[in-house]
């Protein structure tokens, strides 16, 4: 060592005594300070969480995408399957209707039938008779046609028809009678329309009238 280097030491030795410092090292460029190193590491991870929230967001749309896929297809199926019950009800019910219909002419036959038969016996019974007294000519004429009237109305009751009645001095019953004729006029008030005589004979069914009876009325004093 030369006298030079001894007294270069020797020197730096006097300055580390005296409280001083030596001189900083050079940085190196790859070295980053702790500082930096946060900086970038935060950097990253916000750049790591946009990329995350990106993808949500893709992921989301996607699946709402196919649920509402889905809840259409189920849509379509629905408004398929309703159409065919509809059809089916459509088709169901007309088929109803004809049964019904087929039914209701067979039951309308068949009442009919079972009314005319008993109708059809009794007066071709009652024929029988009317043509046995003419080839006889035993009976009288208007006794005949009077026996004749008599059967006709039993023929009628046995089905529940009656006559309606029309006893003189009887008050006139509008739904029930019909008066042709009037022997007085109506003067002054409180005075009631009574029968004086039946025209023609009227009849009823439960209550119902088939045909009102004819009468001769006549304004009296109630």
């Amino acid at each position: 060592m030369s006298v030079n280097d001894h007294i270069s030491e020797s020197a730096d030795r006097v300055d580390l005594a005296e409280g001083g410092s030596a001189a900083a090292p050079a940085m190196d460029d790859d070295v980053v300070p702790p500082g930096s190193i946060n900086a970038r590491a935060d950097g990253g991870d916000s750049k790591l969480f946009d990329r995350s929230s990106a993808e949500s967001n893709r992921w989301a749309v996607e699946r709402d995408g196919q649920l509402l896929e889905a809840v259409n297809a189920r849509f379509d199926r629905i408004e398929k399957a309703l159409g065919a019950t509809s059809h089916a009800v459509q088709h169901n019910h007309e088929h109803a209707m004809v049964i019904l219909r087929d039914r209701a002419v067979a039951a309308e036959s068949g009442v009919t039938q079972s009314l005319l038969r008993p109708i059809g016996r009794q007066i071709a019974a009652l024929i029988d008779r009317v043509e046995l007294e003419a080839v006889r000519k035993q009976a009288e004429p208007w006794s005949l046609l009077m026996s004749v009237v008599d059967e006709l109305l039993d023929v009628l009751a046995d089905f529940g028809v009656e006559t309606i009645e029309c006893a003189p001095g009887e008050e006139v019953d509008r739904a029930r009678h019909r008066v042709v004729e009037t022997l007085s006029e109506r003067n002054g008030e409180g005075r009631e329309l009574h029968i004086v005589e039946r025209v023609r004979q009227g009849y009823e069914v439960g209550g119902h009238v088939l045909r009102p009876a004819e009468v001769v009325g006549e304004w009296v004093q109630g």
